[in-house]
């Protein structure tokens, strides 16, 4: 991405400084990278004489001052960088200081705004220089400006002397507010508004410029009097100071407060809409440009519709001659405008209410996408409007006049009607979502978002309105789809296709995951209503059926990912059969949701009444079904659960039970309390085990530790929740360390499918360390994993940890070994041992399924908190309390953990000092084996982690380094090795 910088100065009777920071930048910034917005604010002393004979710059004239506030948003308004800078006037910048901060800025997804030191601050931004004139401060800046990570300090507030911060968050934040006009306060405000949604501020101390400091204000008052003008600041300042407080509520000394412990009374102050000057909601229009006559066509009937009070349209045109995605993402990054209206030029809009309807159907949060046009099923082929359920209509050209086009019709209690696919001629969103710039063009461009804002549980639908809004001013609708994106969307959607090719009728299947095999899907009947998951297997021989269309809801058949079903087996469903992940069926397996009607006098079968039930046939996750199985009617067989080789099943199978025969009966099922499998003769034994199961609690629960980072929260669920569905014997917990995002929606949403999904929210941010323990308090399994929300379970390792739960049970620790190998088991005991083959891996918290019994007997479970290594001392206490311990080698995480980078902590000082004071305070813990643990955390962990830093530019402190390995190695007999590989790593940084 090219990035911009939009420089906002306001001017007001500060000729000469103005002069003196224009040339300043003009010399110290790379041309191309920035804009100037002067925004002048009725200046006396020839300002605008000069603004105006100059090139090179934006501006805007003001008839009378705006203050300072005021002026900013006016310059925010028409601002196009991709990241916007407020510069005083009375500043005078310097050798690389745009470069450095830039590079602070986007140092992390977390940063949302920074700032640099200078000689004349408050808020301790100011540094004590020597220089007299201005050739010695550049001399001096040229020399300090060494960007430097480890000069980077997080704030709770930067001073707007000099504030650079990402368009992302003046879209989320919002403008100035004005209530601090002429000035003072506003910068503390928009701080902390920048805190309160969740991103960091920075103080780069590795960056300075000059700055004259308060010139404007001074000449704002316009008073002779020195004691005059001292009163009225004064009072300005006292008026701001007190709006300041009533808003935020906040200790006076707030800004000596780190940012973690202001987060409460940020959760106080609901967010604002702070507007510009106009209220106006801004409706986004891009418009697809393909002919300049049609174009302008297009255009006017934009102006005519009826634009509802409050709302304007800002046109936004995009060329043939570029990828449509990329340009769609720097429209989204460029405008603040919720909803969003994608067009060609060859549609024109026919109703004045087509825009007013459109907002009425996004009144519905749940709707992510509305269009004219769209459909539930893709044809093979890939042209849409070939799909047999299309909806909508249209005007179409034809013998000189319009004529009406509608497919399908709106009931009477409904206005639109739910599709999957959307044509792309026009349609709109509410939501944004980034687009998949490997599609060069409009057509698979548009079909892969549709997918990706499914996959968000957002809704796509057509409006089917008594006044169609749109007409085409061509007679045939082309897409003018790309081959190369055919294929590239084929392949990630539809992988079972190939390279074939296929009539208009073949219709695709409602989903296929990644890498799955389905040899023999031509011959299912209807396709569009059988969905499979990633990695699942089907025999070329197995048949899927559907007896009926399946144009709308959820697909009739699902078989979720790493399924397997063998040869000659069929799935036949008339209201929904679902297999879950991990299911294995076996070969000449039938599995059919209905039965018939048997008292009839002799009809063929084709003739007699079917007896379906709605709840369907449902096969819980990691289910295994033999061998010339039945499965007749309304079944629902649990997780884990086993029907043996030739039975017939009419009845329910609970999860963990093995049934067999014909009827099929369940003669064992597992028992959590006593760890093994129970036969149960009959009826009554088997709900003695059912009811035992309830009292005893799950033998694991799986913890997800989380705040503000439900982008995350939403695959680590996902990842886990896909295995554990359900399940009596696994509890899934999000503990959430009070979230100011969509976090708590996200789980509730899903605890309206899952039962075992339990969520719980602390009042305040008790800190990472904090919420470990509140994650254990509140768990209720036998067995605790703690995650973070960034570890992805791989498909199939949950079943793995939680049957050598069931083989070791007792063990006080089972810690996963995370190794692209074989699957092993090692068990042992003590803690000698357990350091020995573990070591340093006991820092990854989701690696570890601990007792949770034991935790509850450390005296102090809270004492190493400030480590941020607490998991460390955990272990060890449980340990000397239960030496029992059990390490799973294998792959246990999906690709893709890990992907929120970590930042805001000395590395060295976490990974090497405080892990190895916790070791050297652990008596049992003999020098040899302290010392081979050193050398592996190094040879290990230290070298790859530096090399990572360096090359990714993590914002993680290196910051005594040296020092840290001198004391803790200095005594070693590699030291000297360790320091100059050190060395050579971290050269030149």
């Amino acid at each position: 991405m090219c990035h911009k910088t939009s420089i906002i100065i306001l001017s007001y009777n500060t000729l000469e400084l103005l002069q003196l920071c224009i040339a300043s930048i003009r010399e110290f910034t790379e041309a191309g990278t920035y804009e100037i917005i002067v925004v002048e604010n009725a200046s006396k002393d020839g300002s605008i004489e000069w603004l105006k004979a100059q090139t090179g710059l934006t501006c805007i004239y003001n008839e009378e001052n705006q203050g300072f506030p005021g002026g900013c948003n006016q310059g925010l308004e028409i601002a196009a960088g991709t990241e916007l800078l407020l510069l005083n006037s009375d500043t005078v910048v310097t050798k690389d200081w745009l470069k450095n901060l830039r590079f602070a800025l986007y140092s992390s997804p977390k940063v949302g705004a920074v700032s640099c030191v200078t000689n004349h601050c408050s808020n301790n931004q100011r540094i004590d220089v020597s220089y007299e004139s201005i050739e010695a401060m550049l001399a001096f800046a040229a020399d300090y400006n060494r960007s430097n990570p480890a000069l980077w300090e997080k704030r709770t507030k930067l001073v707007g002397f000099c504030f650079l911060f990402k368009r992302e968050v003046f879209e989320r934040v919002g403008f100035l507010d004005v209530r601090f006009n002429p000035g003072n306060y506003e910068d503390d405000d928009y701080s902390l508004r920048i805190l309160q949604a969740g991103y960091d501020l920075l103080l780069c101390r590795d960056t300075f410029i000059h700055h004259y400091g308060g010139a404007s204000f001074e000449k704002k008052l316009a008073v002779r009097n020195a004691a005059e003008m001292k009163e009225r600041y004064n009072a300005a300042l006292m008026r701001n100071h007190k709006i300041f407080f009533e808003k935020w509520q906040a200790p006076e000394d707030y800004w000596k407060m780190a940012p973690e412990e202001l987060l409460p009374y940020l959760r106080r102050q609901a967010p604002e809409d702070v507007s510009a000057a106009s209220a106006a909601q801004t409706i986004a229009v891009l418009v697809r440009r393909t002919n300049e006559e049609r174009y302008a066509l297009c255009l006017k009937s934009l102006y005519a519709a009826n634009i509802p009070a409050g709302y304007a349209l800002e046109i936004f045109p995009l060329s043939i001659e570029r990828s449509y995605a990329a340009q769609v993402n720097e429209v989204l990054a460029r405008t603040t405008a919720k909803i969003k209206i994608f067009m060609s030029d060859d549609v024109c809009l026919t109703s004045p209410l087509a825009i007013e309807q459109m907002l009425r159907v996004f009144q519905d949060e749940t709707v992510g996408m509305a269009g004219v046009l769209g459909s539930r099923s893709l044809p093979m082929n890939g042209n849409l409007l070939d799909a047999p359920d299309l909806r909508g209509g249209v005007y179409m050209p034809m013998k000189g006049d319009l004529e009406e086009i509608r497919f399908g019709s709106a009931a009477a209690e409904k206005f639109v009607e739910d599709v999957r696919f959307l044509c792309p001629s026009f349609f709109a969103t509410q939501f944004d979502l980034a687009w998949d710039e490997s599609y060069e063009g409009q057509y698979y461009a548009v079909l892969a978002h549709c997918r990706a804002m499914e996959e968000r549980s957002k809704r796509l639908v057509v409006p089917l309105p008594h006044e169609i809004w749109c007409a085409y001013q061509r007679e045939n609708i082309s897409f003018e789809a790309d081959e190369k994106d055919r294929r590239r969307y084929f392949a990630a959607y539809h992988p079972y296709a190939g390279e074939a090719v296929f009539a208009k009728d073949q219709l695709a299947l409602y989903a296929c995951g990644k890498e799955a095999a389905v040899e023999g899907w031509q011959s299912f009947s209807h396709p569009e209503g059988i969905a499979v998951g990633a990695r699942t297997k089907f025999h070329e021989t197995v048949l899927c059926r559907l007896l009926a269309d399946n144009f709308v809801g959820e697909p009739c058949i699902f078989v979720g990912d790493d399924c397997t079903i063998d040869a000659c087996s069929t799935l036949t469903a008339y209201n929904r059969i679902v297999l879950e992940n991990l299911v294995t069926v076996g070969a000449n397996v039938h599995i059919r949701d209905y039965g018939y009607v048997e008292e009839d006098l002799g009809l063929a079968v084709q003739d007699r009444m079917l007896l379906g039930h709605g709840r369907g046939v449902h096969i819980g996750c990691a289910a295994e079904i033999g061998a010339n199985v039945v499965i007749e009617g309304a079944v629902q067989i649990g997780c884990g659960a086993r029907v043996r080789a030739g039975s017939v099943v009419k009845i329910d199978i609970p999860a963990y039970c093995i049934a067999e025969g014909n009827p099929a009966h369940v003669v064992k099922a597992f028992s959590s309390r006593e760890g093994k499998w129970l036969a149960t003769p009959d009826a009554a034994a088997l709900a003695e085990v059912l009811a035992e199961r309830e009292k005893t609690g799950p033998l694991l629960t799986y913890a997800f530790i989380t705040y503000n980072r439900s982008q995350y929260l939403r695959k680590s669920l996902r990842s886990v929740l896909q295995q554990a569905a359900d399940d009596p014997l696994v509890e899934v917990l999000v503990s959430d360390n009070a979230s100011t995002d969509e976090t708590r929606a996200l789980v509730e949403e899903q605890q309206k499918r899952y039962k075992n999904l339990r969520y719980h929210c602390n009042e305040k941010n008790v800190g990472a360390e904090g919420n470990i323990h509140k994650a254990i308090e509140r768990s209720r399994g036998e067995y605790v994993i703690v995650a973070g929300d960034d570890d992805y379970l791989l498909n199939g390792a949950l079943r793995v940890i939680l049957d050598h739960i069931r083989k070791y049970r007792g063990a006080a620790i089972f810690h996963l070994r995370r190794e692209d190998v074989p699957r092993r088991v090692y068990e042992d005991a003590g803690i000698v041992p357990y350091i020995a083959y573990v070591g340093y891996h006991m820092t990854w918290i989701g690696g570890i399924a601990f007792r949770r019994e034991l935790y509850s007997l450390i005296d102090e479970p809270q004492r190493y908190d400030a480590t941020r290594l607490p998991q460390v001392y955990l272990q060890m206490e449980m340990l000397k309390k239960n030496p029992k311990f059990v390490i799973l080698y294998g792959m246990f995480l999906a690709e893709g953990t890990g992907e929120c980078i970590p930042s805001g902590f000395n590395f060295a000082e976490v990974f090497v000092k405080n892990y190895l004071d916790i070791l050297q305070e652990i008596p049992e813990i003999p020098a040899y084996l302290l010392s081979d643990e050193k050398k592996r955390l190094m040879d290990e962990l230290v070298y790859d982690c530096l090399e990572r830093i360096v090359r990714y530019q993590h914002d993680l402190s290196l910051d005594g380094i040296f020092d840290i390995v001198r004391d803790y190695y200095g005594e070693e007999p590699y030291y000297e090795e360790v320091v100059a590989k050190m060395k050579e790593i971290l050269q030149g940084v």
